[in-house]
């Protein structure tokens, strides 16, 4: 659905066995990932989700804002690239693993606060984020990705009290 940023509703068929649809969100059924979202998209807070896949939010300009459940341990690459409506993103403490570019291009986030519980941020993940003008980068990082917040033309706070052992 990449670039269909009008879609508002994702039903899978009642008693498909592989997918299933929740809150606007297709969730793949036995590894609990969100395969696709839209602008309209609540991720369920059941634990039925502990992934956003790949590309779940790719190019959805309509989407701006999302709060990430509890359950979610990992955000998939280019899960959120290019969604420049994206204002807020709430991002909790049992996310352990945000992948490359994961919120690249989305120029509409003014600030975020990375919990705890990432070790790393990968390559591009915050690229191209114009409007990102404050990032709290917590101790518990300890590796930073090629390009991770280039073109982030107005960042300028970084708060972060940690070592980077790996920075490319």
């Amino acid at each position: 659905f990449n670039g269909c940023s009008g879609i508002e509703s994702l039903v899978v068929t009642e008693g498909n066995k592989k997918y299933h649809s929740a809150n606007n969100c297709i969730i793949e059924t036995g590894t609990k990932q969100l395969i696709v979202g839209c602008k309209t998209s609540i991720i369920p807070s059941d634990g039925s989700v502990t992934s956003i896949g790949d590309r779940a939010f790719y190019n959805c300009s309509g989407l701006t804002s999302i709060t990430i459940s509890d359950s979610v341990t990992s955000i998939g690459e280019y899960a959120f690239y290019n969604c420049p409506g994206l204002t807020s993103i709430t991002i909790p403490d049992s996310v352990t693993s945000i992948g490359k570019y994961a919120f690249y291009g989305c120029i509409g986030l003014t600030s975020i606060t990375i919990p705890d519980s990432v070790t790393s941020i990968d390559d591009y993940t915050f690229s191209y984020c114009g409007g990102l003008t404050s990032i709290t980068i917590p101790g518990s990082v300890t590796s930073l990705g090629y390009y991770s917040f280039s073109y982030c033309t107005r960042l300028k706070n970084i708060t972060y009290t940690g070592t980077i052992a790996d920075w490319h």
